[in-house]
């Protein structure tokens, strides 16, 4: 499914399907290229789990993801975008 056609009918029941299919057999739905914030709003409303993509961070190494994470977890912050 193209991500810049969420919108489109086809792509909508295929998102749709997929979940349906996925969570029918109890496993987790992962929408993964999400760039823009309104298609992470619109897989998440469609029933996906986790959406990850470059929204959120560009690919990183283990070591850049430690320091991250690390980081993180001093500072007691809530954000998850990389970027």
């Amino acid at each position: 499914v193209c991500s810049s056609d969420l919108t489109n009918d086809d792509d909508s029941v295929i998102v749709d399907a997929i979940t349906a299919l996925s969570h029918s057999m109890n496993l987790k739905v992962i929408a993964e290229g999400v760039e823009l914030q309104e298609q992470a709003d619109i897989l998440l409303s469609k029933g996906c789990d986790i959406v990850q993509g470059y929204f959120y961070s560009r690919p990183v190494n283990a070591t850049e993801f430690e320091e991250w994470y690390f980081g993180l977890q001093n500072t007691n912050s809530n954000v998850v975008n990389m970027a």
